[in-house]
């Protein structure tokens, strides 16, 4: 069989011998994909040193880079998300694909209510209010201006690392303070559809699975093609 085109989408993730077939077999290839995000799946190590986890599309952008053309708008992250990857990858050439995208924000219907709390309220004082007392660092965390926050646990003596399924590393200390972040998103008004947690460690994720979040809790590649209108990344450790 004879195509006149072929157009293979995720082509970075795509290992080469599977990319091959049906380039051989059309007249003009197109790739489209990202080799600054994951790469092929390679499980073996002697083939991953060999180079099977070189993209056929990451060989041609090296080898041909005229002929490559890079994409600059995207519509998923706004501007304080994106100025990380901008940072760190793409050397501020991403942008937003509109004002929209730009500014958008978590909507959080309750959010009123949680911002005109005390963070000092006493625990208790309204057992049927679940904003009767949150910690400042909560606060802070699901505040809708903050579209990128980092909270950093090592100062916390509980928060060590455990080891037991298969070696990956687990820490219960962070899998309550996810827990705790969610609980008062959904109390906030947020669906559960529009919250994930991904974590790299699948210690980690038998961890918070056991927890029953009641929302999608994923690996870095079960992430791929989804999106998220909060998304909370489960690092472990430092």
């Amino acid at each position: 069989v004879e195509f006149d085109y072929c157009i293979i989408d995720e082509a970075s993730q795509m290992l080469q011998p599977t990319a091959l077939g049906p380039i051989l077999s059309s007249s003009v290839f197109i790739l489209v994909g990202d080799h600054q995000q994951l790469p092929p799946l390679v499980r073996s190590k002697a083939a991953k040193q060999q180079g099977m986890g070189t993209s056929l599309f990451q060989r041609l952008t090296d080898a041909h880079p005229d002929v490559v053309k890079r994409l600059g708008l995207q519509y998923r992250m706004n501007a304080e998300i994106v100025a990380i990857p901008n940072h760190l990858v793409y050397e501020d050439k991403l942008q937003c694909a509109s004002p929209e995208v730009a500014n958008a924000r978590l909507r959080l219907p309750k959010w009123d209510k949680i911002a005109t709390k005390s963070t000092n309220t006493p625990a208790g004082d309204s057992p049927s209010d679940p904003f009767s007392s949150i910690p400042a660092w909560l606060k802070h965390a699901i505040d809708p201006r903050h579209c990128v926050v980092m909270l950093d646990t090592d100062n916390i003596p509980q928060a060590k690392i455990g080891r037991a399924h298969a070696d990956s590393p687990h820490n219960p200390v962070e899998v309550r303070l996810i827990s705790q972040i969610i609980n008062t998103l959904l109390a906030s008004g947020v669906p559960p559809d529009d919250i994930g947690v991904i974590c790299p460690f699948r210690g980690q994720l038998k961890q918070l699975k056991r927890n029953e979040l009641s929302v999608d809790v994923w690996t870095i590649d079960q992430s791929q093609g989804r999106d998220k209108c909060c998304i909370i990344f489960s690092l472990v450790h430092s």
